[in-house]
């Protein structure tokens, strides 16, 4: 579970360590996303956040810019 510095987004989901997802338990899914919604967090998708980065930003991540959403909101800048 992961939740972004800037404002109320959150995303989880479970990772093995050459980056390939590995399914939860749907209990799981649903304790973790009520967990998260009772905290006001917005579940943002993964699939969404693997998406390049084409917002206004994108000079912060330099020329190469390979960023993504995932990139913007929840990694160090």
């Amino acid at each position: 579970m992961s939740v972004s510095k800037f404002g109320g987004l959150a995303t989880y989901g479970s990772f093995t360590p050459q980056g390939h997802i590995s399914h939860l338990h749907p209990d799981d899914c649903a304790r973790i996303e009520a967990a998260l919604n009772e905290l006001g967090y917005l579940i943002v998708p993964k699939h969404i956040l693997t998406a390049p980065y084409d917002g206004p930003n994108g000079w912060v991540f330099g020329p190469t810019n390979t960023a993504t959403w995932s990139t913007r909101f929840f990694d160090p800048l």
